[in-house]
Formats: structure tokens, C-alpha cells, sequence
């Protein structure tokens, strides 16, 4: 585990934010083993982990990534919050709520705004 980024991933997503029930209940173990673990290694944390999740966390554990850890963690998270705003903006789509879809829009744009000052 890189500390950087799992602070990183750790202030910036939240569990609710996953769509896919395994990636949420992984993200859930790794924080509940850095919060009880000092421990960087990625084998002490495949050992705790049930039995169910073992083979998709060694996937995602072991996978070469290509640069920097923080960056590529920014770049997921990037990736959910823009899937997670696209899923909404087709529901309320679905649902015929134009006005609360313009309102989300300002609201991105605004925030984009701001994390550029």
C-alpha cells in the first residue's frame, strides 16, 4: 500500500460512492485494515481478508500501475464521481426533473470552479 495514497482515496470517496458491491466491501477492508494496521504490505492484508474478496483484491493489489500511486487514485476516483454524476443526471432524466438536473450541472460547475481557485 502506498500511505499517500490510500489518505488520498481515503478523504476523497466515500463508500456510498461505489456502485459495485465488491469494490465497496474491499474499500471498506482496506480501511478497516489501515485504521488496526501500520502495516504497508499487501500480503498481511490479503491474509485477513475473507475468502470471498481474496482473488479480486490480489487483482487489484498486484496490477502494475503505470506512474504515480496518488495519481492513478486520483484518476479512479475522477472516473466513479463522473460515472456516479452521469447515473444521476439519466435518472432524474428518467424521471422528467429538468429543473433538478439544471440544478446539479450548476452545482458541478461551481465546484469545478472553485477546486480550480
Amino acid at each position: 500500500f502506498n500511505i499517500a495514497a490510500y489518505k488520498l482515496a481515503k478523504s476523497e470517496i466515500t463508500e456510498e460512492e461505489f456502485r459495485d458491491e465488491t469494490h465497496r466491501q474491499l474499500f471498506l477492508e482496506i480501511l478497516s485494515f489501515k485504521e488496526s494496521n501500520e502495516s504497508t504490505d499487501a500480503g498481511a492484508f490479503l491474509s485477513l481478508l475473507p475468502e470471498s474478496l481474496k482473488s479480486h483484491a490480489a487483482e487489484i493489489l498486484y496490477k502494475e500501475f503505470v506512474g504515480d500511486a496518488q495519481e492513478t487514485v486520483k484518476d479512479i476516483v475522477s472516473k466513479i464521481k463522473k460515472y456516479n454524476f452521469n447515473e444521476k443526471i439519466n435518472r432524474l432524466a428518467k424521471e422528467g426533473k429538468v429543473d433538478e438536473i439544471n440544478e446539479l450541472i450548476a452545482s458541478a460547475r461551481k465546484e469545478n470552479t472553485n477546486d480550480r481557485n
